[in-house]
């Protein structure tokens, strides 16, 4: 049963619902990550008396009569949702509206990067951070707003979700809290939502909150172990180095993604230090017109360099690719293997490899037909094991049966 999280109401406090929608995916379906920015939304609002739920339908796939009834009495309705949740939030809203009298807040990588809404005299859409945008909604505004991002830091309350039956795991298995201690990337990468999503800005949160909240979390889940989940974590040397003497005495676990022009090997070395087992990082493809159409600012031979440098700091390396970028060819996608071939023998503890689809808010998506085919025009079948588009300059064939090699290396198989 759905019921609402208590908090401290005023005499002017709104009801609040936050939806966590759930996904037909198949790839989405076997793994639910908590909803990080929802349990930061549902704190502030409650911080500033405002009465607040999280739906969690993504864990139980609630029957819509369930849904209905517990959105009824509510002032507000939010909606987060990435792209692959548009279907079945779609479906929850048409039965919602039906029943409910309350103004829809959409928000999200999806929604922020569609730009559009119904009803925008009675509804809302928030671009970017939803905490002060939400604030402004509750007091009256309404249609498209931007949200500001905030320099203060908001802890993550997991308190309004069932925690633990969320997946949340390092690379090897680890039991993990995820957390974000900066926001947005300075990158251009045009596969990418963020730059659309926070407009090229980076947002480092202070030191001072960001580890006491991870030692409240660490002891209240009693988990030792922390997924960095900062779109480039190891952009700011000093300030990487800092967080990690500050981190040092808690004997963590953590891992953390990057680009491989921000790897220096004195940072990866402090990083060990204070217990980074893992770094992932992005080598998407070999071929420089690939990396290139991209805007990954990037080459083979920095990729090479990154897990040369990552080894040597005695760290492990995630190599990320990326099958069927615009450009790619046979030629491209060849040699793509053959790097990841050199990297599992150079030592890489872990190829992972996924297909490309071309989400709303990436330039590619935006300019979708001067690249390739959209092949696959239902969210619900979007995942990254199987293609949804096909570039110019490859045919379908070709690239599945590169693909079968290019996944085999990784351990799974297209499909799996």
């Amino acid at each position: 049963m759905i019921q609402m999280t208590p908090s401290n109401p005023t005499r002017s406090s709104a009801k609040v619902g936050l939806i966590h929608p759930g996904t037909d995916n198949v790839a989405k379906v076997e793994l639910i990550w908590p909803p990080l920015g929802l349990c930061r939304i549902a704190k502030f609002l409650a911080d500033h008396g405002h009465q607040v739920t999280i739906i969690e339908d993504a864990l139980n796939k609630y029957p819509i009569e369930e849904v209905i009834k517990a959105v009824a009495d509510l002032d507000f309705i939010g909606v987060g949702a990435m792209t692959l949740q548009i279907p079945r939030i779609n479906y929850l809203l048409e039965n919602i509206r039906k029943h409910s009298k309350a103004t829809i807040v959409y928000g999200g990588p999806h929604y922020s990067a569609v730009k559009e809404i119904s009803d925008p005299e009675n509804e809302a859409l928030v671009i970017g951070d939803g905490e002060e945008a939400m604030l402004d909604i509750i007091n009256g505004k309404r249609g498209i707003i931007q949200g500001e991002a905030s320099r203060d830091y908001r802890a993550i309350d997991f308190s309004y979700v069932d925690y633990l039956k969320y997946g949340d795991h390092l690379i090897d298995g680890t039991r993990a809290i995820s957390l974000v201690t900066a926001r947005g990337c300075p990158f251009t990468c045009k596969f990418c939502q963020s730059p659309e999503m926070f407009q090229l800005k980076v947002i480092d949160y202070p030191l001072d909150a960001v580890v006491p909240d991870m030692v409240a979390l660490s002891k209240r889940y009693n988990i030792n172990a922390f997924r960095i989940m900062d779109d480039t974590f190891t952009l700011h040397h000093d300030r990487v180095r800092d967080f990690c003497e500050r981190v040092k005495p808690y004997n963590w676990k953590m891992s953390c993604l990057t680009h491989v022009k921000t790897i220096k090997l004195s940072t990866l070395k402090a990083m060990k230090e204070a217990g980074f087992g893992f770094v992932a990082v992005g080598a998407e493809s070999a071929d420089e017109t690939v990396l290139a159409m991209a805007d990954k600012r990037q080459s083979e031979a920095d990729i090479i360099n990154a897990l040369v440098q990552i080894n040597a700091a005695g760290l492990k390396a995630e190599m990320l690719f990326v099958i069927g970028l615009p450009g790619e060819t046979p030629e491209s996608l060849a040699k793509t293997i053959k790097l990841a071939e050199k990297l599992i023998e150079m030592g890489a503890f872990r190829i992972h490899t996924q297909f490309f689809a071309p989400f709303p808010g990436c330039d590619f998506y935006n300019n979708i037909d001067k690249y390739g085919v959209l092949i696959e025009p239902d969210f619900r079948n979007w995942h990254h094991r199987v293609p949804v588009f096909v570039p110019h300059g490859i045919k379908l064939e070709e690239l599945m049966t590169l693909a079968k090699k290019f996944f085999a290396i990784g351990g799974r198989m297209i499909g799996t």
